[in-house]
């Protein structure tokens, strides 16, 4: 690990003299964090384990921030529900192990608001499944909202890739539209984009979104493969995402987020991946 020393206190007086105003403290904190944090790639395992990563965040992140990186994890917490219920092992990346999440889910504590407005909307396990997709854009609409910055444009991204697959596998499927985003809200640019092309024979998602078809087209008859090349896409986009941010919290936010991506994979690259692969379409799907 690298200490933050004279490059530090050199590159806070840097930006002082460019007219903007920093903690040094803050600063040099997340210089520290970050450099520490070994670089991740799609198909080698991390470095750091999940364990390790969280050491070095409580150690060197305020409460705030790290109420931030708990945010990253919400969706894994929101896809484990569905897996809790449905009785299938629990990612081990969210914030809730399964004891813990069987906790938060009785005593109506620990988890966003939205989520037991749920279950109290559907009480029975059997309608709970069947409307998940309801829980998973209400997630979406409610952390967007809440969000800015880089973590508003992740989110916002990380719906959309969701949307486009969504409606490729639903023409694929010869499955309706209508039915399949009716949790959705309609006005949305892109769901009114969607909806538009119900009675057409294939989806053409926006041009930005061109590539997530092509990828779909040629591994949509290997839902593991397909799985595999939407975690490397998604894993790039992250990048882009976060820009030429370097020693900010939302460089942390998107390594967090990467490290899952990163885990992911090798997960999906196992013996055992075919049977993982299931649980994870299900979280992209609008059923």
């Amino acid at each position: 690990m690298m200490r933050c020393g004279s490059y530090c206190r050199l590159l806070s007086a840097k930006i002082l003299e460019n007219g903007f105003l920093v903690d040094n403290l803050t600063m040099a904190r997340y210089f520290y964090l970050v450099t520490a944090l070994p670089v991740l790639q799609i198909g080698s395992p991390p470095d750091l384990s999940l364990q390790e990563i969280t050491f070095l965040l409580e150690t060197n992140l305020s409460r705030a921030d790290l109420a931030q990186v708990y945010r990253v994890k919400y969706f894994m917490d929101i896809e484990n529900i569905r897996s809790f219920w449905s009785g299938f092992p629990l990612n081990h990346e969210g914030n809730f192990d399964a004891a813990s999440l069987e906790e938060a889910l009785a005593g109506r504590t620990g988890l966003p608001a939205y989520v037991y407005d749920y279950m109290d909307r559907y009480e029975n396990k059997e309608d709970r499944l069947k409307h998940f997709a309801s829980l998973l854009s209400a997630c979406f609409r409610e952390e967007i909202a809440r969000s800015n910055g880089f973590m508003r444009r992740m989110l916002k991204t990380e719906r959309e890739q969701r949307l486009v697959i969504a409606a490729l596998r639903a023409k694929i499927q010869g499955r309706d539209p209508l039915y399949e985003f009716q949790y959705e809200d309609s006005g949305d640019p892109l769901v009114a984009q969607i909806l538009a092309q119900k009675d057409a024979k294939a989806y053409d998602p926006p041009e930005e979104y061109q590539e997530l078809r092509s990828l779909h087209e040629q591994h949509r008859e290997d839902p593991l493969e397909l799985q595999k090349a939407l975690t490397e896409y998604r894993f790039r986009k992250i990048d882009e995402l976060v820009g030429l941010e370097v020693f900010t919290l939302d460089r942390v936010l998107a390594y967090i987020f990467q490290w899952i991506l990163a885990e992911q994979w090798i997960l999906l690259d196992r013996n055992d991946g075919r049977q993982i692969v299931n649980t994870i379409i299900q979280s992209i799907a609008y059923e």
